[in-house]
């Protein structure tokens, strides 16, 4: 085992931890936080070791395994891999430090410049001079030498790091790579092998490994990495399979030029499986809202059709316009936004920056750059004064200001303080408020009721039901929810409408990390369960696979991950709100989550049907459509297949 060191001494000598230009150094905390779980300080111990905070990281990971000692194995297996054998000492570190952090600086500022690099190589030299035991300070030279296109030099710099920690996996995955660059295969097979050895999940070794399979693939490749002359030849390659495939789709449609018929256009289908009418702008994800009226999309224009199918308003255009919500519906004429009610006439002239829709009898607006809500009189509810919203829901609405977010009423009078780094839209009555703890990079959960008081704090359920805290790290949110009505991220937000082409969001399932039908998805491991309310956890955590509720019921696996990672079969089941099945399907079956009384489910064989809450087949679908949506209204949208043709 590394030998002690005294961490409050080390921190006194560490001055220049204070001075360093990388932000993502900074961010690193000087004195090891107390009172983390084991989870914490091994993600915290991951990042010190990135940095070759040594001392750091192994006093983090001593506290991991005393809390967890089932990590013991795992921790042991790290240093030895991550490591050096022996701490060296503080001067080692800190010069070690400045070095990485000057070329970090370097590449920056002025990335083309290699006089810039002049002092973070004279330091790094300096290191390995006066600190050779230390393996940190070779591969910090390799990093430069490397850079710098001296691949001998980093070579031999690895090699050094090599002959002090047999084991150190980043030196044999940098040697893989400096060999792969001088086109050295069967070298860099070597290396990645070797470190795939030491550690078989070591992702970089893999991505390593896969790159020297496909120059093994494609001798012409390999070639053409060594003999400019290739290239051309390659890029021939490429155009005559081009031009291939396209032959062959030409060839396509002259045997058949009726193809394309009428059953395969896209179009609204009825819960009997029967076309209500065909249009070519309908998508997948499309939708008729209040159950009148569903906007098509162009390029450059928008339109409203009826539910026959009929052009609404006499066919009138507009640059883009988006779905009615409470009667009323934004356009774009011109550079501004205006809403226009079910007859087609102008409620709200257009007037506005930018704009959401109506909820709660409210709707986001943007003047001078800054949000606030109005009401279907086009007067300021809320003055415009933030910097992003969330549209409202249960009479709250989540906005930013100063790169933080509060929750206001429906007056703007702030129910918390401005607080928050995320904060979800309120649903069943509560709302998903998340604050970055960046320095142990955690997350503090909570949920708050429609008084801003807690309901429950996440981090504390999870520590109960499971001993540790598995939220997750980054944000949980995918970046697909960003700037709609489901979640807001602190700071200024983009204009909620791209302008760029039809494409819409595909919003088939919805966001787990949401209360649904009165649930909220939990994960351990691999495994998830729900949680009511109160926080109290009423499904056990059982399944592999959880979607969130919708229509009283979950779309779950019963497998576990041993099975699917086998054959890749899964059973899929819905399961109630206490947990009971309601629906099993057979396995290798697919689903997405209920909608409207009906779910979609195929399977390998591209055999499409719905089925409704009783588990039986309501209608098949044909294998001449192409992606369907979820039901909504009493109509899905399909879209057309999509085929090559010239």
């Amino acid at each position: 085992m590394p030998n002690e060191i005294d961490l409050n001494k080390l921190i006194e000598r560490y001055t220049i931890l204070e001075k360093l230009h990388d932000t993502r150094e900074q961010r690193l905390p000087l004195r090891v936080p107390e009172q983390l779980t084991a989870d914490e300080y091994y993600r915290l111990a991951e990042k010190y070791i990135r940095y070759r905070w040594v001392h750091h990281a192994n006093e983090t990971l001593r506290r991991a395994a005393t809390l967890n000692p089932k990590l013991k194995n795992h921790i042991e297996h790290m240093q030895k891999t991550t490591l050096p054998p022996v701490i060296p000492s503080i001067e080692a570190v800190e010069a070690n430090l400045l070095a990485r952090n000057e070329f970090h600086a370097a590449r920056s500022s002025n990335y083309n410049n290699p006089r810039s690099f002049d002092s973070a190589y004279t330091l790094a030299k300096f290191c390995v001079e006066r600190f050779p035991n230390f393996d940190g300070s070779h591969l910090t030279l390799g990093e430069l030498e490397h850079f710098r296109n001296e691949h001998r030099a980093a070579i031999a710099a690895y090699e050094k790091a090599l002959e002090q920690n047999p084991f150190c996996i980043e030196a044999m995955v940098q040697l893989g790579g400096v060999w792969l660059r001088r086109v050295k295969i069967l070298k860099a097979k070597a290396w990645f092998e070797k470190a795939l050895e030491c550690d078989p999940e070591n992702s970089a070794a893999e991505i390593g490994l896969n790159n020297v399979q496909n120059f093994l693939n494609k001798p012409m490749l390999l070639l053409s990495c060594k003999y400019a002359w290739v290239s051309s030849i390659v890029e021939w390659q490429q155009q005559r399979d081009f031009r291939k495939l396209m032959r062959d789709a030409q060839l396509e449609k002259e045997e058949n030029p009726n193809l394309l018929h009428r059953k395969e256009r896209s179009g609204f289908i009825d819960r009997s499986g029967n076309f209500v009418f065909h249009h070519d702008g309908v998508r997948a994800e499309s939708k008729f809202s209040d159950a009148f009226f569903y906007c098509i999309q162009k390029r450059q224009s928008a339109s409203f059709v009826d539910k026959s199918g009929n052009d609404a308003f006499g066919g009138r255009e507009f640059r883009w316009a988006e779905d009615f919500s409470e009667n009323l519906a934004s356009v774009l004429v011109g550079e501004k936004w205006g809403f226009i009610e079910r007859h087609g006439h102008f409620a709200l002239e257009p007037q506005f920056e930018d704009v959401g829709s109506f909820s709660d009898g409210l709707a986001a607006a943007r003047h001078y750059g800054l949000w606030g809500f109005i009401d279907n009189r086009g007067e300021w509810v809320v003055e415009p004064r933030f910097e992003n919203v969330l549209a409202f829901s249960e009479e709250r609405a989540a906005v930013s200001l100063n790169g933080k977010i509060a929750i206001v009423d429906s007056r703007g009078q702030p129910i918390t303080d401005f607080e928050f780094d995320e904060v979800g839209r309120f649903a069943d009555g509560l709302a998903r408020t998340v604050k970055y703890e960046t320095e142990v990079e955690r997350h503090a959960v909570k949920f708050l009721d429609r008084d801003g008081e807690i309901a429950f704090d996440l981090n504390s359920v999870y520590l109960d039901l499971f001993g540790e805290n598995t939220i997750g790290y980054g944000r949980e949110a995918n970046d697909r929810y960003r700037n709609t009505d489901e979640y807001l991220f602190a700071g200024p937000g983009k204009s909620l409408h791209t302008l760029t082409s039809s494409v819409r969001r595909m919003i088939f399932e919805k966001p787990t990390n949401q209360f649904s039908n009165g649930r909220l998805k939990v994960n351990q491991g691999s495994k998830c369960g729900y949680l009511d309310r109160s926080g109290a956890l009423v499904i056990p955590v059982e399944f592999y696979i959880g979607a969130a509720f919708a229509d009283g019921l979950a779309l779950v696996s019963l497998d576990t991950v041993e099975v699917v990672r086998l054959d890749g079969t899964v059973t899929l089941a819905f399961i109630d709100d206490n947990g009971q099945i309601a629906i099993r399907l057979e396995p290798g079956h697919h689903a997405r989550s209920f909608s409207s009384g009906l779910a979609y489910v195929y399977d390998d064989y591209k055999h499409r049907w719905f089925i409704d809450k009783a588990g039986h087949k309501v209608f098949e679908l044909g294998k001449n459509v192409g992606r369907v949506g979820d039901f909504h209204g009493g109509l899905a949208a399909v879209e057309r297949p999509r085929r090559l043709f010239l």
